[in-house]
């Protein structure tokens, strides 16, 4: 009788420890996504590139808890375009799946996105800029045409390089 009475007390003890355990994991997770939000956002003042790397390990720490998961997910897309890892972005876009997203359509749009830019990162856009000159010497009654086309060219890349601000309305 009082070997199951201590079997029981132990039993007691283990599952009050796990809980602390589980807490306090759950705790350091929303710790590292929040600490993860703020480097990121410190970035945008100081554009040093060592915050996202910092941030990365962060937003990797939290992904560890169904609670914070989703939002880490989201995080760290956003690091890694920033640090211009598009070929590590889709690879870790295509280790998820649709499940892990808020929307199941967004595992197809990162993917589709970071295939984007790992080949615009590949085009020589001042070799792409002589051609359309050389197109315009050719063609004069379309000039116009091709340097809306040069406008396009300038104006895309800028918007692609501008990434949103993480604003912390996510209510972590």
């Amino acid at each position: 009788m009082k070997n199951i009475f201590n079997y029981l007390l132990y039993g007691l003890f283990f599952v009050a420890f796990a809980n602390c355990i589980g807490h306090s994991k759950r705790d350091s997770c929303k710790i590292s996504y929040k600490t993860a939000r703020a480097v990121l956002n410190s970035y945008y003042h100081s554009n040093d590139q060592t915050e996202l790397w910092t941030a990365l390990e962060d937003v990797n720490r939290s992904m560890q808890c169904p609670e914070t998961r989703a939002a880490s997910i989201e995080l760290k897309i956003s690091l890694l375009s920033l640090l211009k890892r598009f070929r590590e972005g889709y690879q870790f876009v295509d280790s998820l799946s649709g499940s892990d997203f808020e929307k199941s359509y967004k595992k197809k749009m990162y993917s589709n996105f970071f295939t984007a830019l790992e080949y615009e990162s590949m085009l020589d856009m001042s070799q792409i800029k002589i051609e359309i000159d050389s197109l315009k010497a050719k063609y004069p009654a379309e000039r116009d045409f091709f340097h809306g086309v040069i406008g396009t060219i300038d104006s895309s890349t800028k918007s692609v390089e501008a990434m949103p601000k993480v604003d912390g309305t996510d209510g972590l």
